[in-house]
């Protein structure tokens, strides 16, 4: 795949109906995955869904935590989360597919159908059941 610096790539926008099969695969559109870029972070969203980052957003949000105070128990949980659950370095195969750790996917009940939302510099991962609720 070709990689395209954060200016040459389009933002991430759309909602696509996926499977998450039994080996935690995700099959994501060549749209998707160009405006992603790779290597992607994927990381616990504040919504309470999954989330793959682009690299600068990954960045972005480095930055932001790490410039509250350390002494927020807010701020402290928050970053807390954020780098706990997250996974660095993740790739697509050939085949257009990236792994959704086993620890992510038992924590949020992703498995079967699931939801790819496009949100800028961000790509939400969830459950169809969990979004349901999320939206009302």
């Amino acid at each position: 795949m070709e990689n395209l610096n954060a200016a040459e790539r389009e933002p991430l926008v759309g909602t696509e109906e996926v499977t998450i099969d039994e080996k935690g695969r995700v099959l994501v559109s060549k749209k998707k995955r160009e405006a992603l870029g790779s290597p992607f972070s994927v990381g616990i969203g504040v919504k309470g869904c999954l989330v793959a980052y682009t690299r600068e957003a990954w960045q972005s949000l480095n930055a932001q935590l790490s410039s509250d105070d350390a002494l927020d128990i807010g701020t402290d949980t928050l970053r807390e989360i954020m780098y706990g659950e997250a996974e660095t370095g993740i790739e697509f195969d050939p085949q257009g597919r990236f792994v959704v750790p086993l620890r992510q996917r038992r924590l949020l009940g992703l498995k079967g159908a699931a939801l790819l939302i496009g949100a800028g510099n961000k790509l939400e991962i969830w459950s169809v059941a969990e979004y349901m609720k999320y939206k009302e």
